[in-house]
Formats: structure tokens, sequence, C-alpha cells
């Protein structure tokens, strides 16, 4: 079967047809439907079906715990029901957010892997590819998140005062589309800092736009950041795919675009820059949420301490 051109005729999407290319690779169910009522195969003959029983996270069931509460509190306001049923339930027992973990240091470069990785961003991809060391370089050194890279258009970069304002998720679902979305939380809608040596990517960037397009600077509100060859917006899941193919052809750690993200986080702390402003980069609610995360990547100040103390004596 030719599962590019399948993806073209909008049988499969492109994504289940660059997974049918690997050999082991699991697919949905109702795509091996689909190209089994296409071809008029046997579906018991050429596929096996894996239930893959992943429980949803504590803080997801709060989340939907919230919206059901919300639409029953309507329904008592309208005198349907007599009281919210959900008001009786209740998700774990623990305090705060229970789905944060710790990141493990083998889940982020560390300053010589960061090093050698931007190197390899400059040396190795050519300027016809520049999009894919822009994009790559930009996550590494911002520490934003997928979908906010995905949805970042290039009136959101200020080249005067050198930040770049977060206000939107583009993501995609097989339901929806592409779609975009605000971002996480209140505080993910923020403004972060660009190094000197990224604003300087980023006006070679406009460059490689304006070969494709001659009104490009007057589009600066519609066109993406993060787009593909052909300048068009990008796949979501194209930038982990990008990562690994790197990682492996320059056999570096596996670090995953959210690890990016801890990398620049770890990084930060890691030359005491003040939780506070990490927190308000990261997007994080406050700065607890950062302090359990990343609290291992800050330096033991002990020794700091005791000086400022044995001054009081001097």
């Amino acid at each position: 079967m030719n599962f590019r051109l399948m993806a073209r005729e909008n049988v499969i999407d492109r994504c289940a047809s660059y997974n049918l290319n690997k050999k082991g690779a699991n697919i949905a169910k109702e795509t091996a439907e689909t190209l089994c009522d296409r071809c008029g195969l046997d579906y018991d003959e050429y596929f096996e079906t894996v239930v893959i029983e992943k429980p949803y996270a504590a803080e997801t069931i709060k989340g939907y715990r919230r919206i059901l509460r919300a639409l029953f509190n309507e329904a008592v306001r309208y005198e349907w029901i007599a009281k919210n049923p959900v008001c009786a339930t209740k998700v774990g027992a623990e305090k705060g957010n229970t789905s944060l973990r710790p990141v493990a240091e083998k889940e982020v470069f560390t300053v010589n892997e960061a090093r050698a990785f931007l190197r390899k961003l400059d040396e190795d991809i050519p300027d016809d590819e520049m999009h894919k060391k822009v994009i790559l370089k930009f996550i590494l050194l911002t520490g934003v998140r997928n979908g906010e890279m995905c949805g970042l258009k290039w009136s959101d970069i200020d080249f005067d005062k050198k930040v770049v304002h977060i206000r939107r998720n583009r993501l995609y679902s097989k339901q929806f589309g592409y779609y975009e979305k605000t971002p996480k939380t209140k505080t993910s809608v923020r403004d972060i800092p660009l190094t000197d040596v990224l604003i300087d990517d980023l006006k070679k960037y406009m460059g490689w736009f304006r070969l494709a397009d001659e009104e490009f600077d007057s589009r600066l509100d519609e066109t993406y950041l993060a787009v593909n060859v052909y300048r068009q917006p990008l796949y979501p899941q194209s930038i982990g795919q990008w990562l690994t193919f790197y990682e492996r052809k320059w056999d570096m750690k596996h670090v995953t675009c959210h690890g990016l993200r801890h990398t620049y986080c770890s990084l930060l702390l890691a030359q005491n820059v003040p939780i506070q402003t990490v927190s308000k980069y990261m997007g994080h609610s406050d700065s607890t949420v950062t302090l359990k995360v990343y609290s291992h990547f800050i330096p033991d100040t002990q020794g700091i301490a005791v000086n400022a103390l044995n001054r009081l004596t001097e």
C-alpha cells in the first residue's frame, strides 16, 4: 500500500501514514478499520487489537470535575434539579497538584550538553532548513511549550524590547483538526526575554520567509513562526520528530521537546536566577510549582549564607 498517497487523499492522517511505515508501530483501531474497508482486507488477518490501559492523571480528573460542577450548578440555578450531585464527590485526599514530580536529570541537557546541542544546530543544519534550527533553538532558549511554539506569530516578537509575547496555543486533534486556544493558565500569558543570539537568528529567519513571500512584512499577524519548508503551519508532532532525528544523528542524549523546556528552567536555576523570575518566564501559577519540580537544580547556597552571617561578627 502507498500510505503517503492515502494520507494525501485523506483516507488516513499524516501521522498514521508515518507510523504505518515503521514495523511494529501502533495505529488507532479506527485507522486500521478504514484501511481494511478501503482495500478489502480482513481486519483479524492483518491487525491485532492491543488495549493499553492508561489512567487519567489526578489533575485531569479534577479538571473534568470542575466543568461538571459548573454545569450542574447552572441546572440547580434554573431549578432543573434540586442539588448538585458533583459536590458530593471527591478526587483523592492529597492537597495541591498531585501530578507534579521532580524532573530527573536524565530528562534535561546539562550546561555542556546544551552548548554542544546549540553548536550542532548552527554547524550541521543548512540554511534551506533554517526553520528547524530556529524552532529547536527557540524552545531551548525560551522554555516555551510545544503548543505555544506552534501558536507563535511574527507579530508576537518584539525586536525593540527583545521579548516574545506568549498569547496562544496551536493544537491538533482528529476531531477538530488544527485549532487555537488560550494558554494553559492565566500566568501562561507572559513575556519572555530573547537572547541576542536568538534575535539575530530570528532576523535571518525573517529573510528566509521573505524569499518566498514578498508581502511577508505586511502579514506578520497572520504568519506563524513554526512552519515546514513550504512556509505552511507546522504539524505539532513534527518538532519532536526533528529533535529525535538530530539527537540520534549527533549521538546525543535523548531529550524530548518538553525536556528542552525543563532544560531552560534548570539552567536558569543553576545560575542562581531568582526563583520568582524563573517561575514567571515558565508561566507557572506560582513559584511553589517551580520549587516542587526543579528545586534540586538550585545550587547549594549554604556557604553564601554562612559568609553573610560571619560578616555580622567582623
